[in-house]
């Protein structure tokens, strides 16, 4: 048995390295040559896999991520306060999780951000949280510039470790995640289990992962990131009917209910 989370490395070479690239493109498909059954993680790539590969829909099952809700719930005023101080977070914010690499279209965000009215950007900061990916100069550059011209661009002053994020999840206003490409997308669904009001693509697997819950965007539409933004942060009842249908959406994904998917794929290959 072996797992593929998504195809991006053929779908979107671009965005990878290119020896990272020859290597995903040769190995998987050796493992999909000498495995039973390839799990994955979504409909969506599931589609794909057997496409790509012209495979049996049976021998390609689903088995999604969970969610660990004691670890992902809405933290109270006091941790936020006192995790955003240890990363040296200040005010109200829009938050991003994402490695920095273009896949993720921080860029669009970024220009997304420029465009909202200048009393939006005065009251709330964006806060990118990722580690350094690849092939980000441009956006480097984009977030330069826009300090430069008085943005409030914030990262933190050090790694985040997982166990704090929660709580800088659930002091943002809301979370975007506005990716070019995912095999299913958890921040979304971490975000709404913290209960902040989500704003993600339309795009391969996420519609799936987000369901009704979240505002789903043209990736490549920086007009129509701008104009969601505006709309959660303009409308009080929509952000409090996002947060209890983002509520609902997450508690979806239960890693007890996926690991018993997963055994029964296991105990039902034939040895």
């Amino acid at each position: 048995v072996s797992i593929i989370y998504d195809l991006s490395f053929e779908f979107f070479p671009q965005y990878v390295e290119p020896r990272n690239q020859k290597f995903l493109s040769e190995q998987v498909r050796l493992s999909v040559e000498r495995s039973s059954k390839i799990i994955t993680i979504s409909s969506n790539s599931q589609k794909e896999i057997i496409e790509f590969f012209d495979l049996k829909k049976a021998d390609v099952p689903i088995v999604y991520p969970g969610i660990d809700q004691s670890i992902f719930y809405r933290r109270p005023d006091s941790e936020i306060k006192k995790v955003k101080s240890e990363y040296g977070i200040h005010g109200k914010y829009i938050l991003f999780v994402g490695n920095i690499e273009p896949r993720k279209n921080l860029k669009n965000l970024l220009l997304a951000y420029e465009c909202l009215p200048s009393n939006i950007r005065k009251t709330y900061s964006l806060l990118l949280v990722g580690a350094q990916g690849w092939l980000d100069e441009e956006i480097r550059e984009i977030i330069n510039r826009l300090r430069i011209n008085g943005n409030h661009i914030q990262q933190p002053i050090k790694y985040v470790v997982d166990e704090d994020r929660p709580a800088i999840f659930s002091g943002a206003e809301l979370f975007v995640y506005p990716s070019l490409y995912e095999g299913f997308g958890i921040p979304p669904v971490e975000a709404m289990a913290c209960g902040v009001p989500t704003i993600t693509s339309n795009n391969s697997s996420l519609p799936e992962a987000v369901g009704s819950a979240a505002i789903t965007v043209d990736a490549t539409s920086t007009a129509e990131i701008t104009n969601a933004i505006l709309e959660i942060l303009n409308n009080q009842n929509i952000k409090k009917d996002m947060v209890q249908k983002g509520f609902a959406q997450a508690n979806k994904y239960s890693w007890n209910r996926e690991a018993k998917k997963l055994l029964e794929v296991l105990e039902s290959i034939k040895l």
